[in-house]
């Protein structure tokens, strides 16, 4: 019935009579392991579908936005809780929400700690559609099946120059898009397709 409440407050409790230092390196190594789920998500070739409903809240908004797509319930309720918490945010929600919905919008979000609903994540650029909870399952299902049914290794390209596209100069993004291109034409699904 929920997306992901955010990270395992029990497990920080945990934490607290620690030395720093050990409470640091758990820090470190806890993040790390979420960090990795976030960079597999985004070099994976094929796109990644987000399927959310209910809460959707610190690294949940994360994992939301590292995601190629996202389908989500009319009862979505998204809020950042990490400056509540007294922790900063993990899992490139920095470098995914000012890039989906602007620097000032994604400073709101992350310190004001308020609750969005799911047409406010639609209008923020959070989520791709809306649906009620009952047609979420056939909803995702049928997104999912426009996504196989497109040539996978142009899917894979585009996914690609899109996630590398912020990060390069135009000269070199018009390169990488000329040369997918090119090679785009040597597959069998464009020959068969065109």
């Amino acid at each position: 019935g929920h997306f992901m409440a955010g990270g395992d407050l029990v497990y920080f409790a945990g934490t607290l009579n620690l030395p720093e230092e050990e409470r640091y390196q758990k820090g470190l190594a806890a993040i790390g392991l979420v960090h990795e789920s976030i960079a597999l998500i985004r070099a994976l070739p094929k796109p990644v579908l987000a399927s959310a409903q209910g809460a959707v809240a610190g690294f949940g908004v994360s994992l939301l936005s590292a995601c190629d797509l996202a389908i989500v319930a009319d009862n979505l309720k998204l809020t950042s809780a990490y400056c509540q918490m007294g922790l900063s945010p993990d899992g490139g929600f920095t470098y995914f929400l000012p890039r989906i919905m602007g620097e000032k919008r994604a400073k709101a979000v992350t310190l004001l700690n308020d609750v969005y609903s799911a047409e406010q994540a639609l209008a923020l650029g959070l989520v791709n559609e809306v649906v009620s909870v009952a047609d979420l399952p056939e909803a995702t299902i049928q997104l999912a099946r426009r996504l196989v049914q497109a040539p996978a290794h142009a899917v894979a390209q585009s996914k690609g120059l899109l996630n590398a596209s912020l990060g390069r100069r135009l000269d070199e993004q018009l390169s990488a898009e000329q040369q997918s291109f090119a090679g785009c034409m040597l597959t069998s699904d464009f020959a068969t397709r065109v």
